[in-house]
């Protein structure tokens, strides 16, 4: 997706970023998530009003919107939303939680993970996500799901090449004990 042209908003305080978020037009609301996601600046207080209207979105907004929202949350405060985003109806929500849930690195994740790799109906990409997250977090319940796809996957399938590449990631960057 092709990040929106944030001359509009990047020199907004985080305040008004945060009333973007609740504009009719779409653009406008986006251009504010990506906005508030960059945001770096302004000490730990800021920070945590940008991770907490972030959050908000997770909650209720659009899809795109839950899956921008869930891939910029970074902070420890944002564990509990994004693992009850793994149940969301979108599958794009479910990964980028997924993901967001093994860089942050709390292990409570580890359980709605595991129970993510575990659902039939999931998608594949999604269940990848979760499979590294679980490796980020030191679970090896995660590579072992890998292991198997790759077992029962032909080798045409991009499926199989994705999860090939990012086992052997994980392998160097995440060493399991």
């Amino acid at each position: 997706m092709k990040r929106p042209d944030s001359s509009q908003t990047e020199k907004k305080s985080l305040e008004d970023l945060v009333e973007l978020l609740a504009d009719k037009d779409r653009k406008t609301r986006i251009k504010a998530i990506h906005s508030i996601g960059e945001f770096r600046n302004g000490g730990q207080a800021r920070e945590a009003k940008a991770q907490r209207a972030l959050m908000a979105i997770l909650e209720s907004g659009s899809p795109i919107e839950r899956h921008l929202a869930a891939s910029y949350l970074r902070s420890g405060q944002a564990v509990p939303t994004l693992i009850k985003a793994l149940k969301d109806q979108h599958y794009y929500v479910r990964s980028s939680a997924a993901r967001r849930l093994g860089n942050i690195g709390d292990k409570s994740a580890i359980i709605p993970l595991r129970e993510m790799l575990e659902h039939e109906g999931e998608s594949r990409m999604t269940k990848l996500a979760a499979a590294i997250a679980l490796a980020q977090l030191n679970d090896n319940f995660g590579a072992t799901v890998i292991e198997q796809a790759l077992r029962e996957e032909d080798d045409s399938n991009p499926y199989r090449q994705v999860a090939e590449f990012s086992l052997n990631y994980l392998k160097i960057k995440f060493p399991l004990t």
